[in-house]
């Protein structure tokens, strides 16, 4: 067993697609009987202790958050390496890669970067020139510091070997969900009596609202899909969750929710899921939570890039607007359909996306070799 410190640019409490996979990451490495320290932001400092998972928060305050990010990274860092006997540090992400570097030349210690994206890739879809040459810069430039790199696709894997990292270093581990959390058996019935759905058809979408590839999402389908669904299906309703929902995008038939704690019984409520996403690179949780939960999802193909899906059988894909109404037409007016595709979808995620899955193959294939 190892003695595992993350440090994480992004906050301890999941919520976001983000820190959902550095604390699953680290709560199922512990249940594998290493020790982990987690270092991250939140709200307050403090300390928290689940077994073996040991979780450390810093507060930081509104203004230069990034660097004082850095900062109480490095600082908290020096003081666990000091008490405690680290084998490896993980960065849980670019962002936070350079405190991990110092320390890992500091004290002579294996560094493994977690790649949720590419940056310059994501960087490059979103069409932000700032972004482009600063990723750039970190993956190329510091990235190959690392002892190993971890990328959730084989696409992230051949664009990061496109920059020049050996791809003997990377290897992929895939996101996942909780298939015991997130099942096909939670009761919604509390969900749709809140929002006064009774026997509404209900079409979900979640994520972060003011990360620009979801409000690009949302606006397509404010403006694109909603509109050609309420024609065939008037009394449909579209259910948004996430933080940051935006003013300008209200219509009697969306719901927006705001941050939830738990998306599990939200997601039990509807009938369809959607993921019309056309920026950003890595995959996408929010697809693998919904289909296990058994729930039928319609993406673009970029969308659903990185998962082992099958058009038609545990998925639908559909790149065109048009085209994505129709197929969420179809699914709500078919009932088997809807059942078939996510059946297949919810065995598929539990089959090849169970956290706790992708956990023992990190810990094997990975930190087991260092």
């Amino acid at each position: 067993m190892k003695s595992i410190m993350i440090l994480s640019y992004f906050e301890a409490v999941p919520k976001s697609g983000v820190s959902v996979r550095i604390f699953e990451m680290a709560k199922n490495l512990a249940l594998l009987g290493n020790k982990v320290f987690l270092i991250a932001p939140e709200n307050d400092n403090g300390q928290v202790r689940i077994n073996n998972l040991h979780i450390m928060t810093f507060k930081t305050p509104r203004y230069l958050n990034t660097l004082f990010s850095m900062y109480y990274l490095l600082k908290l860092g020096q003081q666990i390496i000091k008490e405690k006997k680290i084998d490896i540090i993980i960065s849980a992400h670019l962002w936070s890669l350079l405190p991990a570097l110092i320390l890992k030349k500091g004290y002579s210690k294996k560094l493994v970067l977690d790649e949720h994206n590419v940056e310059v890739l994501r960087a490059i879809r979103m069409k932000s020139l700032k972004r482009v040459i600063l990723s750039f810069i970190l993956e190329k430039g510091l990235a190959n510091f690392s002892d190993s790199i971890l990328t959730v696709s084989l696409l992230d894997k051949s664009a990061l070997s496109n920059l020049g990292i050996s791809p003997k270093k990377i290897h992929i581990i895939p996101n996942g969900a909780d298939t015991q959390k997130f099942n096909p058996n939670i009761d919604a019935s509390s969900i749709r009596r809140k929002h006064n759905l009774e026997s509404d058809p209900l079409v979900i979408f979640m994520g972060k609202l003011d990360y620009q590839p979801n409000l690009e999402a949302l606006e397509l389908l404010f403006h694109n899909i909603m509109p050609n669904v309420l024609q065939q299906v008037p009394n449909c309703k579209f259910l948004i969750v996430g933080m940051n929902p935006p003013a300008h995008l209200n219509h009697e038939s969306i719901l927006y929710t705001d941050y939830v704690k738990d998306v599990t019984e939200y997601i039990a409520a509807a009938d369809v899921a959607i993921a019309p996403i056309l920026s950003g690179s890595g995959t996408r949780l929010k697809i693998l939570e919904y289909m296990a939960i058994g729930k039928p999802v319609i993406s673009t193909r970029l969308g659903a890039e990185g998962i082992a899906i099958e058009n038609g059988k545990n998925i639908i894909l559909a790149d065109d607007m048009n085209e994505f109404a129709g197929q969420v037409i179809k699914l709500i007016l078919d009932a088997n359909l809807r059942k078939q595709i996510g059946n297949n979808a919810r065995e598929l995620v539990v089959k090849k996306y169970d956290w706790k899955s992708i956990a023992e193959v990190l810990d094997r294939d990975v930190l087991k070799t260092f």
